[in-house]
């Protein structure tokens, strides 16, 4: 049962640009005109094959297992598959550039140098990317409300 006094809250999250995320493969030899917005960041992960990744009248070759990034500065982006005989398999994420601050230490990516040292606390005591202990700091911080 449920205490009728108690009035439930809603929880407030703050709201993150779109990713858009496309798998696609290509024939071999086969180009692809990607239209992206103007604004958005991108990133080509080449699963298999290899792509030529074509723009200001060069060519950039992306093998397997490797990125290509792209600034917010263009709306296409233009793909070639580069083998002669295998099909080009590849994801591609877009979206608006988060713009926050950036700060690493080791294998740790954060915002802020309190957050890397929170986090090799959190490693050292065990509770490093434990659900219910990142949701506690972070409703602690203000990043959630219920």
């Amino acid at each position: 049962s449920t205490d009728s006094s108690e009035e439930a809250s809603p929880t407030v999250v703050h709201p993150r640009p779109a990713i858009h995320i496309l798998h696609t493969k290509l024939q071999p030899g086969a180009q692809w005109n990607l239209q992206t917005p103007v604004e958005h960041s991108a990133v080509i992960y080449v699963r298999q094959g290899m792509a030529s990744v074509l723009g200001n009248g060069e060519s950039t070759i992306v093998k397997i297992r490797q990125t290509a990034t792209f600034a917010p500065d263009g709306d296409k982006i233009t793909i070639q598959n580069a083998e002669k005989k295998n099909d080009l398999d590849m994801l591609i994420l877009t979206a608006m550039p988060l713009r926050e601050p950036i700060v690493s230490a080791g294998p740790i990516v954060m915002n802020t140098a309190d957050e890397i040292n929170d986090a090799y606390q959190q490693l050292q005591s065990g509770t490093f990317l434990k659900r219910e202990y990142v949701l506690e700091q972070q409703r602690a911080r203000g990043y959630w409300r219920s």
